[in-house]
């Protein structure tokens, strides 16, 4: 099966920052302690990687990424392309990633200092 996907990351918008410290999601769910027997089983049939990027924006950048997550990725819920410098922080690979949830932003001195997690959810082959 071959998923499009519409959305792509602005060109107006700087790539994010990586921290690399972002880890697979556990997806097992287990019964209730109170339970005799536990029972374990996956909450989906995939895990996906998380990736905790950040960007430093301008006035009218962080405009731009705020119309950009709420109408565009229908507030942040949509996948969209994304070109990364991951797995190997050398060469850039165009990624289909969604926000894991919303995103924290911080104004200081004329930036907005713009953090989230993103969920890599397949590289884009062509």
């Amino acid at each position: 099966m071959t998923l499009t996907i519409n959305n792509e990351w602005p060109a107006e918008l700087p790539l994010p920052l990586i921290d690399y410290s972002g880890t697979p999601r556990n997806g097992t769910i287990r019964s209730p302690d109170e339970t005799p027997i536990a029972v374990y089983r996956q909450r989906f049939t995939r895990s996906y990687n998380t990736l905790n990027v950040g960007w430093c924006f301008t006035e009218e950048q962080f405009d731009r990424f705020q119309n950009f997550v709420l109408y565009d990725l229908g507030n942040g819920t949509a996948q969209f392309k994304l070109e990364l410098k991951f797995p190997k922080n050398s060469a850039l690979t165009e990624w289909a990633v969604r926000f894991e949830a919303s995103y924290e932003a911080e104004h200081d001195d004329g930036v907005w200092k713009t953090t989230a997690a993103l969920e890599l959810v397949n590289p884009i082959i062509f």
